[in-house]
């Protein structure tokens, strides 16, 4: 049995620093908006990474660990989703407006569609499909799409919050962090 490795550990813990950091930076001075950038962060940025890395080790109980932390990330991504909407809604503002929102709603949309599918069709003992390697492979593709598309969104999210270099400093982290991951 493949276990996940403590530099795998390390890359989670590094991420959950991180996260409430920038989640405490965007989010000054504290208030219910907070909430959003943590919840993203969390969803994104730490509980997915390390939902990949258990995966990526391989092995029966990696899997099902991969496959609750996924869905982990998904209730994160629910839970900062609802904060933005109550904070829209209590300001009587508009929602879905920029290119952040969307990108925001369509990742958060293919990962509840993506944890659903995938419990049904990949879990290592009742999943539907889970002797296909094509169905493996393409949500495999999917998946590592769909994490970029989460990583820009968040991107795009700080940007919003703090137009400064700031937000362009993160980015070669980002990159470095997509091929620690991804790959």
């Amino acid at each position: 049995m493949a276990v996940v490795t403590l530099s795998a550990k390390g890359v989670g813990a590094g991420l959950l620093c991180v996260s409430l950091t920038a989640a405490w930076y965007i989010g000054r001075p504290l208030r219910w908006f907070s909430l959003h950038p943590l919840g993203m962060l969390l969803a994104y940025a730490t509980v997915a990474c390390a939902g990949i890395q258990y995966k990526k080790a391989g092995g029966r109980l990696n899997t099902v660990a991969h496959a609750r932390l996924m869905m982990g990330a998904t209730l994160a991504g629910l839970g900062g989703w609802y904060v933005v909407y109550e904070q829209k809604r209590m300001l009587g503002k508009p929602h879905n407006t920029s290119w952040h929102s969307w990108m925001g709603v369509a990742v958060l949309l293919s990962y509840v569609v993506t944890a659903c599918g995938s419990w049904w069709a990949l879990h290592p003992d009742t999943g539907a499909l889970k002797a296909s390697k094509t169905i493996r492979r393409g949500h495999k593709l999917a998946s590592r799409a769909l994490t970029l598309l989460a990583w820009t969104t968040l991107l795009t999210g700080w940007y919003k919050m703090d137009e400064t270099t700031a937000v362009w400093l993160a980015f070669p982290g980002t990159v470095a962090l997509a091929y620690t991951v991804l790959l």
